[in-house]
């Protein structure tokens, strides 16, 4: 039946097309990968890429900005990257797409998805090469697979979707890479040394893009160990030390030469040598927290990471994320089987932590073992029948698995929190996915033959086809359903927002401060569609009418804080999405009501509506109520992070007092008609006020009552109050305090003013 489906489909002459002709492969696949990716044109600027715009835009207006954006990757790569990336090439093409694109994300889009066509008919050429003393059958089947499996591979697709305005850093990176090792292998094949040069400049070119490419440096030895004598040792040997000392130099020595050598000794030792890594700045227990400190034994940490990270990262290559959750929801019950009594919370939260968490460890971990054991019997096998070349490609696809996986873990120097997630970001799978596709036909034939033995079927090539196609209709899925999340559901929804205040609000006045609200039922919840702080989107958006001064963008906008107002060179700028601190803001004089321009989005209809008639009003009225507070003073609490407001005539002082524990303060407010005794209590994150409450009222909570207590309309907590015979009890908690308020009952007036000071009640800045 197979080969009846081969001699109407005259696969043997298309063969001997692609075999004379293979640029035809290329026209094929980026007709069917533009087609594929079509939606993304539609698509915008969502993440970092817009903190970029705001240190590019300024260099596209200065002389000399091009030579900047090169150099101070090198010597100054602290404004974009806290020194962590040293890409001179990829700087130099942020800066042209920055000054001839700018916003318009059309023809970044356009460059990324050609690279990644360009990506996939070079992983085909490789393969060619792999495989170039194979059969005319085998070599471009399988090389025409590999590239397939590439294209449409669904783990890095936010490398060529979501970050498609970084191709320059990601995407490119990756084709300087294939043209390397490319050309490496071509120079054992034609035995030109003039392919071995050109590797080394290759290497330099995607270092210079993205400094994971730094794995080459094991590759490349890895295949000559697979390869006949053509060239000497010692002169690949010579080449490759050379190559290792001048990117050594350019990496670690150059940024800090400028320095002098005093520093420079003392930065190579206590961060690149790191002798004392528990000497560094406290735990924020955040994925960006830098404290090595965390990891009691580095060397062992490091070790682990070296060992897992590439078993990782070999399954989730291969199984979709989707379908992992599904294997890992099919499983569930049998490690936490059903109660015929039902499922307690404990055991409900169990669950839950299960499927999204350990469940999807489990479960690639096995299926990474599963592919690293087929591996090597597939390159055990093929050399048995003398498939050395077979062997050689799924021993090369395996390394540069392994291999890749490898610079992630120096990410512990940076972030130790990072690399404890299942998965890791979705660009980091851009490289390894070379591999995967190489080995990718191999596996399938494999695969093939084992159901073809177990099911006594005769036609191996009908088999491993069927197999294709269920393969190739589940990663269509698994990549419909990722581009879908990537692009439609975030993309296209900053595009609109953006276009849409800018018809609000075509140029920025000299002062403009914007308050933001959503429906909350966006993408990102109550926040606007992007993952990155509106200060910058905001700021970048009218750069190209009447931008705000280049000293605004000397550092973070706003000090990198999601609100606030700043004011330079006779120009203001601020954004807010509470009212309470714009409320606080505009009482401080910062600014006039006719600066304030509000904006509400409701995500659903994809809609921006314009508020700023009633953020106004409303903020006036409040400064006409404000002016009854106008005499209160703010003070804050000894030894304490709080602030509280007190109306005249009102005074407070510490108490000590002996039955008070250690760790708690306590304050008496003094006022004529009252007084009153805070104390505040430093309490845990699980810290649970109804429990307190139980064990306060004696198990009554009858008597206990949940109500706002208001400083103003903007400024207020929510309390419990217990009203026991005399004595009247607030109760509120914060983060990591509880504070508690006794007073005695007193008129309605009195009352009044205790809840106007506990509404007062905050955190201080």
């Amino acid at each position: 039946m197979a080969i009846i489906i081969l001699k109407k489909l005259k696969i043997n002459k298309l063969l001997n097309l692609v075999e004379k002709r293979p640029w035809i492969i290329f026209i094929a696949l980026a007709a069917i990968i533009f087609f594929s990716f079509l939606e993304l044109f539609n698509s915008y600027f969502i993440a970092d890429e817009w903190f970029h715009f705001t240190y590019y835009l300024p260099l596209t207006r200065q002389p000399d900005g091009f030579f900047t954006a090169i150099i101070s990757t090198v010597i100054n790569s602290g404004p974009l990257s806290a020194g962590q990336h040293i890409v001179p090439l990829a700087s130099a093409i942020y800066f042209l797409n920055t000054k001839f694109f700018g916003l318009n994300y059309i023809p970044y889009a356009f460059m990324t998805i050609l690279l990644h066509a360009v990506n996939s008919f070079l992983v085909f050429l490789f393969v060619k090469s792999l495989l170039h003393q194979s059969s005319k059958d085998i070599k471009n089947v399988f090389a025409i697979l590999s590239a397939v499996f590439f294209a449409f591979a669904s783990a890095p697709l936010h490398a060529v979707t979501g970050a498609a305005p970084f191709y320059g850093q990601n995407v490119l990176s990756v084709t300087f890479f294939l043209l390397c090792i490319i050309s490496f292998k071509t120079a054992f094949n034609t035995g030109a040394r003039k392919f071995i040069y050109a590797s080394a400049i290759f290497i330099f070119l995607s270092l210079f893009t993205k400094e994971t490419s730094v794995f080459l440096f094991l590759l490349l030895p890895f295949m000559v160990t697979f390869e006949k004598r053509i060239f000497p040792l010692k002169f690949l040997a010579k080449l490759f030390v050379l190559c290792v000392i001048v990117y050594a130099i350019f990496r670690f020595l150059v940024p800090n030469i400028y320095q002098g050598t005093g520093p420079l000794i003392d930065k190579l030792v206590d961060v690149y040598i790191l002798k004392e890594y528990t000497n560094t700045t406290p735990d924020t227990g955040t994925i960006v927290s830098t404290d090595l400190s965390i990891h009691k034994n580095l060397p062992a940490e490091i070790a682990f990471r070296a060992i897992t990270f590439p078993i990782k990262m070999t399954g989730t290559l291969f199984l979709p994320r989707e379908v992992t959750l599904s294997i890992v929801q099919l499983i569930t019950p049998i490690v936490y089987p059903l109660s015929a009594f039902g499922v307690s919370a404990e055991e409900s939260g169990a669950v839950v932590g299960f499927v999204y968490g350990p469940g999807n460890g489990f479960v690639l971990y096995f299926v990474s073992i599963i592919i690293l054991t087929s591996c090597i019997f597939l390159i055990i096998n093929n050399v048995r029948k003398r498939k050395v070349y077979e062997g050689r490609a799924v021993a090369t696809g395996l390394a540069i698995i392994v291999f890749s996986a490898l610079p992630l873990v120096a990410i512990i120097f940076s972030f130790p929190r990072w690399g404890y997630d299942t998965y890791f970001d979705s660009r980091f799978y851009y490289n390894p996915s070379v591999g995967a596709a190489i080995i990718f036909p191999f596996l399938l034939v494999g695969l093939a033959k084992a159901v073809c033995s177990l099911f006594k079927i005769r036609s191996v090539s009908f088999v491993a086809f069927a197999l294709f196609i269920a393969w190739l209709v589940l990663s269509l899925n698994s990549f419909k359903y990722n581009f879908n999340a990537i692009v439609n559901r975030y993309g296209s929804d900053s595009r609109q927002l953006v276009k849409q205040l800018k018809e609000y609000l075509p140029t920025l006045p000299k002062k403009a401060v914007f308050y933001t609200e959503t429906d909350g039922l966006s993408a990102y919840g109550p926040n606007l569609p992007f993952q990155t702080g509106v200060a910058q989107v905001f700021s970048v958006v009218y750069y190209d009418g009447n931008p705000l001064p280049d000293s605004f963008f000397a550092k973070p906008i706003l000090s990198g804080k999601s609100e606030g107002y700043q004011f330079s060179d006779g120009r203001g700028f601020g954004i807010y999405s509470s009212k309470k601190n714009l409320a606080d803001a505009i009482r401080e004089g910062k600014f006039k009501l006719t600066d304030i321009h509000g904006y509400h989005y409701k995500a659903e209809k994809v809609k921006l509506l314009d508020i700023t008639d009633k953020v106004r009003a409303e903020m006036n009225k409040y400064l006409t109520e404000a002016k009854e507070h106008s005499k209160w003073e703010k003070f804050i609490l000894p030894l304490t992070n709080l602030s509280v407001s007190l109306p005249p005539q009102t005074e407070i002082i510490e108490t000590i007092e002996d039955d008070s524990p250690s760790t708690a303060k306590s304050f008496t407010v003094l006022y004529p008609d009252f007084n009153a005794r805070i104390t505040i209590f430093n309490i845990t994150p699980t810290f649970v006020v109804n429990d307190y409450l139980l064990i306060a009222t004696e198990g009554k909570l009858g008597i206990v009552n949940s109500k706002k207590v208001s400083y103003d309309r903007f400024h207020y907590n929510d309390a419990y109050v217990i009203s026991n015979d005399n004595i009247r009890e607030y109760l509120i908690k914060f983060d990591d305090k509880l504070i508690q308020l006794e007073t005695q009952n007193l008129n309605q007036d009195s009352i009044l003013l205790i809840e106007k000071i506990l509404g007062s009640l905050e955190v201080s800045q």
